[in-house]
């Protein structure tokens, strides 16, 4: 106990949001009490996702300080902060898991000219953390799919344009279309806005042979 205080005096942790002390903070603890109270969950009602879109499940409403927390991960470098991120979306996989034998956890790939720019993949970061603990069958993979080619970041972009720009973007690598093939598959993103994107990737996906995707994510534009 005295170690633990003396080290909050030290370097006392911070919310994710607001940066405000987090009093008794607890390991991988995120957002002060305060914040969390803002903090809307994804509702069922959802708005539909584009034709095609696998099944999904996603923990929170996209605002408040949950997206400052998960921007402050993507734009400014704070990697720290992807873990306790990935951690709350642990229970929504395990959830998943219950109804569905999953045999591979893949995030969606970044392009290698993005990933240079941000120095490492949030998706990654986030599947590596909300990976169950006991979970023997499903395997985290990072090599079953590829970005095919950059694009601009999809926040500065209408609906219109983020149903475009993920068209033929990714792709199974060759060498990865075995282990695909009659498999089951869960994506990790970070955002589901359109679900452009993770149709794009399940699309990808079926091509190469898998029997089923679905996805999961943090944040869902509602």
């Amino acid at each position: 106990m005295f170690w633990r205080t003396l080290w909050q005096l030290l370097a006392p942790s911070r919310c994710a949001a607001c940066d405000d002390s987090l009093d008794d903070a607890q390991p991988h603890q995120l957002l002060c009490a305060a914040c969390l109270t803002l903090c809307e969950p994804c509702p069922a009602s959802a708005l539909p996702l584009v034709p095609g879109a696998p099944s999904c499940l996603s923990l929170f409403a996209y605002g408040g300080p949950i997206q400052t927390a998960l921007l402050r991960l993507k734009w400014q470098g704070r990697d720290d902060l992807a873990r306790p991120l990935g951690l709350l979306l642990r229970p929504l996989v395990a959830t998943m898991l219950r109804s569905y034998e999953a045999d591979f956890l893949v995030p969606i790939p970044l392009h290698p000219q993005r990933l240079r720019q941000r120095g490492y993949n949030q998706a990654m970061l986030l599947a590596r953390a909300a990976q169950p603990l006991h979970s023997s069958s499903l395997r985290l993979h990072a090599g079953l799919l590829m970005a095919t080619r950059a694009t601009t970041a999809a926040h500065h972009q209408r609906r219109k344009e983020r149903l475009l720009r993920v068209e033929s973007r990714f792709a199974v690598p060759p060498k990865a279309k075995a282990l695909v093939a009659n498999r089951r598959i869960i994506l990790i993103d970070d955002v589901i806005t359109t679900g452009a994107t993770v149709t794009a990737c399940a699309m990808a996906l079926r091509q190469a042979g898998a029997s089923d995707v679905r996805a999961i994510s943090l944040l869902r534009v509602v």
